[in-house]
């Protein structure tokens, strides 16, 4: 025989013999789960390579300018505006300060103090 479908049959018999132990210890509910998880992985790999080359099809028969392709035209007055914001001077990182440092205080709720909360006898 072919070693090619020995070891065909080796795996469709390890699965089976796999599926069967599984089926039998597992309730009803996380059997149903374990059926819904095994069929999309087996649905979505073809669904998914599928996808991959009927993307790379029409991506590659696609040529020159898309249809779809937006460009930016500007007018001749838009264009010295977009000139003129571009040369003016940017503000030097310098200018922005931070505010100064604070320092933390913190206090309990209330403003009691922790040691009197535990001596209190109830």
């Amino acid at each position: 025989m072919n070693k090619h479908v020995i070891v065909l049959i080796g795996v469709s018999i390890f699965a089976i013999t796999l599926a069967v132990v599984i089926g039998s210890r597992l309730t009803g509910q996380v059997l149903v789960i374990a059926l819904g998880i095994a069929l999309g992985i087996v649905i979505g790999i073809p669904v998914g390579a599928l996808t991959m080359v009927v993307g790379l099809r029409s991506r590659s028969q696609s040529t020159g300018v898309e249809s779809g392709a937006t460009t930016i035209v500007l007018t001749d007055q838009q264009t010295d505006l977009l000139i003129r914001a571009l040369e003016r001077p940017q503000t030097s990182p310098d200018s922005f300060t931070l505010p100064p440092r604070q320092d933390r205080s913190f206090s309990v709720v209330g403003g009691a103090d922790l040691s009197d909360t535990f001596d209190d006898a109830q």
